[in-house]
Parts: structure tokens; sequence; C-alpha cells
């Protein structure tokens, strides 16, 4: 090979290695253009997301408490949305995220989008949800046939000591990486906050949407990001 040659593989290999989406979800740092906001099949709305100056949030009421929003609002609050390319295998999804009184928001990774039963909006179908709470993270299969509609399983979850529980209003960095592990098995590692969460799943897609979602409270994002090697 030549010089030139050499040179072309070396470039094509640190492209390779920086490839990546990062956002910041600060007012006026980010474009709603490159996002889809996608609605649950278990609910007839697709609420977006409020602008705050350093974050966004998922729609919830003005002027509730914390409490409130999470006790009487939980089935009203779901706000979701993904990146508008799919990610391959071996991307790492990464956001910056919080919640005023336990709970939850999440990391949503989905194989494809499904449509409303109007046709006119992105409704998930089969998806995995990566929630972090106050007691530690969970993560939900979600699955959806013409028979029976959404349902769904906890696939894994991690529940912390009660002496080490995550605290409200505080900013919490989720990471989740959907990649093959040495054996060739498909794997999700999720980390929190310094502790891990990881399990074999060879279902998981060879490509997929990522993205944020909150519901049952007001959660906040800072940030998002996307790393492939």
């Amino acid at each position: 090979m030549n010089r030139i040659g050499k040179v072309a593989v070396c470039v094509a290999l640190v492209a390779a290695e920086a490839l990546g989406t990062e956002v910041n979800f600060a007012r006026g740092k980010w474009n709603a253009d490159d996002w889809t906001l996608v609605k649950s099949p278990r609910w007839d709305y697709c609420h977006g997301f409020t602008q705050r100056d350093g974050w966004i949030e998922n729609e919830t009421p003005e002027g509730m408490s914390p409490e409130e929003v999470a006790k009487k609002c939980h089935s009203t609050t779901y706000s979701g949305m993904v990146w508008k390319e799919k990610f391959p295998l071996g991307t790492t999804v990464t956001t910056t995220t919080g919640w005023d009184w336990q709970m939850a928001p999440l990391i949503v990774i989905a194989p494809d989008l499904g449509t409303s039963k109007d046709g006119k909006l992105p409704e998930f179908r089969e998806h995995w949800e990566i929630v972090v709470y106050d007691d530690g993270l969970n993560v939900w299969h979600h699955f959806w046939t013409p028979e029976k509609g959404p349902h769904w399983i906890k696939a894994a979850s991690m529940l912390l000591p009660k002496d080490c529980w995550w605290k409200p209003n505080v900013k919490h960095t989720l990471s989740v990486k959907v990649a093959k592990n040495a054996k060739g098995r498909k794997e999700m590692v999720c980390t929190c906050n310094g502790y891990t969460l990881q399990y074999v799943d060879d279902t998981l897609p060879d490509e997929f949407y990522g993205g944020i979602l909150g519901c049952e409270g007001r959660n906040f994002f800072w940030d998002f990001s996307a790393k492939t090697k």
C-alpha cells in the first residue's frame, strides 16, 4: 500500500472511531427538526417537550407539585422522541437527565416505528425502555401485535440499597450500549452514576432509533449523545 493509501485508511479509521451525535438541549442550541416525536400505543395523545433555558422536560401541568404530577397525571405526561436516523449495533446512547420526585426518565431503543390508528403520527411498536428512577434501573421490553396491542415484560433490573437511592433535582448520567460481546451474543450494557446493569438479549436489533422519553412525573433532559465504534 502506498503512502496515500495508508493515509486514507487512517483517516477512515479515525472517522469511524469518532462517528457520533451530540445534542445540547439548552434554549437555541438544538434543532427539533432533527428529532421525531413518537406517541405511545397506550395513549391517544402525542406530547412534545417543554423548553426551559438550560434543558427540556416532558409536558406536565404547570403549577402542580412534583408529587401531584406523578400521582395524578402519571398517564398524561408521556413525551417521547427519537433521533431522525438509526444507529448501528455498537452504539452507546447517553443522556444527562433527572426528575423532581421519584421517576422516571429513560432512554428508548426502537428497531422500527409504526403509525397511529389514523395513520398520522409515528407510534412505538417493539422497543426497549431503559429507565432510571430513585430505586435503580429497569429495562422494559415492549411488544405490539394487532391481536394483543401493546404489552411488555421487565427484561432486567437493578435495585439500589435504600441508603443509596438516587435523589431528585440532581443530574444523573444514563448510558446504554447495544453491542455484541466477546462471544458474539448481543447484549445491553446500562450504566448510571457508576453502577452497571448488563444482560444478554439476542433479539436486540442490528440498528435502531435511539431517543429519550419522559413519563410518570416531571423529567428533565440536558443533553443527548450517540457514539459508535
